[in-house]
């Protein structure tokens, strides 16, 4: 049975329609991969970097987060009394770097946002 050129005009409508779906999937596939890939080696970076302070770090002893001035138990900094407001060098990469693993996320979302609306 023949197609009648309506059919047939509809069919050529869906075909393109069709072919235009797959190419912009295929571009925000392109994209994705591009800010995934990015992200990766930023986090990757980023271990790196995490290992190495760590092990300049590795024998930092613990040391008074406050001044001598704020410390409330009646101690000073000097006396080795510590306590919970006490911080070491490895504490504060890992707080860093979950901070910057934070960042490396939004700054994934924004990449990919900015790259989808070109």
């Amino acid at each position: 049975m023949a197609m009648t050129w309506a059919e047939a005009s509809k069919k050529d409508a869906l075909e393109a329609q069709e072919t235009l779906l797959i190419e912009s999937c295929e571009k925000d596939k392109a994209v994705t991969e591009s800010i995934a890939h990015e992200y990766e080696n930023r986090l990757a970076d980023l271990d790196r970097r995490v290992v190495a302070a760590r092990r300049l770090h590795s024998t930092a002893k613990r040391v008074p987060a406050t001044n001598a001035t704020s410390v409330h138990n009646g101690s000073t900094a000097g006396d080795g009394a510590i306590g919970r407001d006490a911080i070491n060098a490895t504490e504060l990469i890992d707080f860093s770097a979950k901070a910057e693993r934070y960042q490396n996320q939004l700054k994934g979302c924004q990449d990919f946002i900015r790259k989808e609306r070109e």
